[in-house]
This record gives structure tokens, sequence and C-alpha cells, in this order.
């Protein structure tokens, strides 16, 4: 969560000021945005009608940037939808499978999460009016949680003075994790791209199950110190087994490697 435009941070009406750790629930008031912007339009300094200028043209910016946004989610959803439909079409055809199927019902809950959250956040800065009435004072804007999740950082204080774009709180869900698994780049090639891995955590106790996590698309990430490159891929976490920054061992399938039943021929006498 950004700022809109400049002003400054207050905790919501009735609401403690956000923390590390604490859970949020959707459209939940988080922060209370005030707005930095003189009551007194009719006699506005030069400064001061200058950086009036450039609030409306960040905002307008910022914008812009929302309204691709949500012409960008709406694509990956549509997509997503497409996806999903084939899987299960192929599926009882008898020519698909249910892992695949399940992966792309994950992904298209993911596209719906990123288009909504992208819809509220194009309503929230719609709804800024930086004329203010006839020169009063702007109204407090409401910072709501996006979606169900946990706070993971707070990096502002309260009553700070910050600019346009800047970074108020960081706000995770923890119901789905990611897995970055680095491989050596002399192996990338053997790894079967489309194969979920099986990922355990590493608590001592007795063996846990594996469980399946799809791969996911990501923006290609390397090491060049440890001459990796990072896979990653999907893990539902619903009852919050894996905590985000959790070692887990994860296992990859390598191309060319099955297990099968061999039978070999019975050799008789001549």
């Amino acid at each position: 969560m950004s700022a809109p435009i400049a002003g400054i941070v207050r905790a919501a009406e009735g609401q403690d000021f956000p923390c590390p750790g604490m859970r949020v629930s959707k459209a939940v008031p988080l922060l209370r945005f005030l707005p930095l912007l003189s009551p007194e339009r009719q006699v506005l300094t030069p400064a001061g009608q200058l950086d009036l200028a450039r609030t409306r043209s960040d905002l307008e910016v910022t914008r812009i940037a929302a309204r691709n946004d949500v012409a960008l989610a709406e694509v990956q959803l549509e997509a997503a939808q497409g996806a999903a439909a084939r899987a299960e079409q192929l599926l009882r055809d008898d020519v698909g499978s249910a892992r695949r199927r399940d992966e792309t019902v994950a992904e298209l809950e993911l596209a719906k999460s990123r288009l909504e959250a992208a819809r509220e956040k194009e309503r929230r800065l719609t709804a800024i009016d930086l004329e203010g009435g006839d020169g009063g004072e702007l109204e407090p804007i409401e910072l709501v949680a996006p979606f169900d999740g946990v706070i993971r950082q707070v990096l502002i204080g309260r009553e700070q003075m910050v600019p346009p774009a800047t970074p108020l709180v960081e706000v995770i869900d923890p119901s789905i994790v990611w897995i970055r698994v680095p491989v050596y780049v002399g192996d990338i090639d053997s790894i079967v791209p489309d194969a979920p891995a099986r990922v355990g955590s590493l608590k001592p106790g007795p063996e846990t199950s594996l469980r399946s996590a799809p791969p996911v698309s990501a923006p290609p990430v390397a090491d060049p110190v440890s001459a990796t490159v990072d896979l990653y891929y999907s893990l539902t976490n619903e009852k919050g087994e894996f905590r985000p920054g959790e070692k887990v061992a994860a296992t990859l399938e390598i191309a060319g490697q099955r297990q099968a039943l061999v039978h070999s021929a019975d050799r008789h006498p001549l």
C-alpha cells in the first residue's frame, strides 16, 4: 500500500496504528491519510500553485497506471478462465490430468484476487477530489486492506508526512506461499519445467508427507556468486504450516528419470 498523493499518515479512526504481525481483514481501514493541500486555494503563492500542479499531475499519472493495472488484470483473468475451462474439458475427455486442472484453478483464483485488488486501488484513486469543494479542506482518505492477510512491514510512522507513491504498509496473504528453489545452472536444463515440486518441512520429528507445489511464472532471477537460478512454486497454506522465509525441502523432477516396472523375458535353453 502506497501514498496516493502527498499527505500525513494517521491511524484509522477507532483503530490502532498498524504494526508488523497484525492480522487484517479485507476492506477494514488501516490508515487515515490527510492530503497536504492548503485550504486557501484562492491565495496560493507561486510555490503553492506549483506544488498543487505537481500533485494533480502525480495523481493523474497514478490514476492512469491504476487503469492500466485493471486492464492487465482483466486480460490475465480471461486467459486464466480459458485455461481452466480447457483443462476441465480435457479431464472430462480423459486426455488431461487432475493435477493440471487443479493448477489452472489455482491460477484462476490468483487472477481474480489481482483484478479485485487493482479495481479497489482504481476506485480509491478515482474518489480523490483535489479541488476540495469551494476551497475547503480535503476530506481524509481511508486506506483499507486489499484482502485478508497479515501486515509484514510498516514503513512509516504515525503523523509522518510523506510524498506521493511512498510505500506505507506491506500486507501479505499467507494462505498461498511461493517456494524459491535455487538450482545450479548446469542442472537447469534437466529439470522438467511444468512438473510440480514435492515440498516438505525441515522440522525435526516423524517424517511429514510431501506436498505438491505447481510451478509459477516469475521474473528470471540468478545469483552469479553461487551460479544458481531461482525457480518458483506455489503452495497452498490455509492452515499456516509454512511461514514466509522458512527453509523447506524441495524435490524436483528430472527429465528422463521415471520409476517403472520392468519385466525380463524368460530364457529357454535351445
